[in-house]
C-alpha cells in the first residue's frame, strides 16, 4: 500500500499536537494507518506524518496526480484545523510543496519512492 510522508512545520507543544494529528488523521477516507513524531530542528519543530492509504485511492479514475492532491488537501485540512504551519511532501530524499507535484512525483510515491 502507498505511504505519504507529510511534514508540517509545529509551533509550541508539538508532541501533543503530533498525538491529535495522529488520531485525526487515522479517520481520514482511505487512510489505513497513520503515524505522527515530533522533531527537533533548527527553529521552529516539525511534525512528520506517515499515513499509509488504501491503493485504491490512487486509483479512483481522476487520474493518480489529481487524488493524491485531494488526498493531500485533506491531511492539509487536519494539520490546518490543528494551528499546523506549512507542509511538504517527501518525495524520495526531497520535500515537495503539494502545488508543485508533478505526474512523476505520483508515480514515485504509488511506486513508494
Amino acid at each position: 500500500m502507498p505511504e505519504i510522508i507529510l511534514h508540517f512545520d509545529a509551533g509550541t507543544d508539538a508532541e501533543a499536537v503530533a498525538e491529535r494529528l495522529q488520531a485525526q488523521a487515522k479517520e481520514l477516507p482511505g487512510v489505513t494507518s497513520a503515524q505522527a513524531e515530533a522533531y527537533p530542528k533548527r527553529g521552529a519543530p516539525e511534525i512528520i506524518l506517515v499515513l499509509t492509504m488504501a491503493a485504491a485511492i490512487l486509483n479512483s479514475g481522476a487520474g493518480t496526480l489529481d487524488a493524491l492532491k485531494r488526498f493531500i488537501e485533506s491531511a492539509k485540512g487536519v494539520g490546518d484545523a490543528l494551528g499546523l504551519g506549512k507542509v511538504r511532501v517527501e518525495v524520495g530524499t526531497k520535500q515537495v510543496e503539494p502545488a508543485a507535484l508533478t505526474d512523476e512525483h505520483a508515480i514515485d510515491i504509488e511506486r513508494g519512492g
